[in-house]
């Protein structure tokens, strides 16, 4: 039996006897001859990749352009273009006129970190052109109409005094003296407010002296006068009789009504024939208010001492007895020395 060239196609013989498995096999063989063709199958080709096939050049190859050339493969460049220089730039400016821009502090290399001693050559300082500033005449100077000012001068006028003058232009002030203010001289008013406040409290301090004895002067602080004046102690009629009387130690006296006492001792007494004397004693620290230190009876004849003062010689002390004439032993915390009791009836 042969073959056909091709692609192998059974042909029988006249003398053959006929195979329906031959004929079916050359019927596979068309039928796989008639399908398209595929990159791993044969096949026939369709119209589109004939249509493909006819658009290749002859010698064409599969061939991919690079995305990217260097320079020296671009052609017609002028130089600047590789070089990158001003001076290979055709068509350069001659002149750049200045347009509108803005620049940083941080940009500007030779900013100044101060100003010159003289301020600069500046128009106005703090709002005030130069002849606003400009050096006082003598008095009665005035100024231009509209220009407000105002100018703090020492001697212009020779006469070793600070001037104020403002004014605007029919207004003008002179201030002889730094411490005039609107007129008035408040040194002087000063110093003599402090005059009248020192004679004053010498006059209060007189009469309080007059009255009980006491050695209290223009040092005395006024609260301490206050309470000599508003507990009564200088209301007594002018018949009163006050004085002081020392205390030392094992002394012996007859009570008065009342007893004013700075010292610097704790004083101590009893009755020295045990008469009942009940007795209240206030206490006045200095910048202090009044309050009552100690209060009971001094009623025993035995040699047992009562505290009147606890010795505190910032302080005023306000003894007071329920009853006078009686006789009292004292004495003080130490037994020696002596206190000035201040008193009156």
């Amino acid at each position: 039996m042969k073959t056909t060239t091709n692609h192998g196609l059974k042909k029988p013989d006249g003398t053959d006897t006929v195979n329906i498995e031959d004929l079916n096999y050359n019927s596979d063989v068309l039928d796989g001859l008639l399908t398209p063709a595929t990159i791993t199958t044969n096949g026939f080709m369709s119209k589109e990749d004939k249509v493909k096939l006819n658009g290749v050049a002859t010698g064409a190859n599969n061939y991919t352009h690079p995305a990217t050339h260097p320079v020296s493969m671009i052609s017609g460049l002028h130089a600047v273009a590789t070089s990158g220089s001003y001076n290979d730039l055709l068509n350069k400016p001659s002149a750049f006129p200045p347009s509108t821009h803005t620049h940083t502090k941080s940009q500007i290399t030779d900013f100044p970190t101060s100003l010159p001693a003289n301020g600069g050559n500046a128009d106005t300082v703090d709002g005030s052109h130069a002849w606003e500033l400009q050096t006082l005449s003598t008095s009665g100077i005035s100024h231009g109409s509209g220009q407000w000012i105002a100018k703090l001068q020492y001697n212009v006028d020779n006469d070793n005094y600070f001037k104020f003058i403002c004014g605007d232009g029919s207004i003008s002030v002179k201030v002889e003296n730094a411490n005039l203010v609107k007129g008035r001289d408040l040194s002087a008013e000063l110093d003599g407010l402090k005059s009248t406040v020192v004679n004053g409290k010498t006059s209060v301090a007189n009469a309080i002296n007059g009255k009980l004895g006491t050695s209290l002067s223009n040092q005395t602080p006024f609260d301490d006068m206050a309470y000599y004046i508003s507990n009564g102690l200088i209301s007594s009629p002018t018949s009163a009789t006050c004085g002081s009387f020392t205390l030392t130690f094992g002394n012996n006296f007859t009570t008065k009504s009342c007893y004013i006492v700075r010292s610097a001792y704790k004083i101590y007494c009893y009755s020295l024939y045990g008469v009942a004397v009940t007795y209240q004693v206030y206490k006045k620290p200095s910048g202090s208010s009044l309050s009552l230190l100690y209060s009971g009876t001094i009623s025993t004849a035995s040699p047992t001492y009562t505290q009147l003062t606890d010795g505190d010689n910032t302080a005023v002390y306000f003894i007071f007895f329920g009853a006078s004439g009686v006789t009292l032993h004292a004495t003080n915390a130490n037994g020696s020395g002596n206190a000035t009791l201040d008193y009156c009836i």
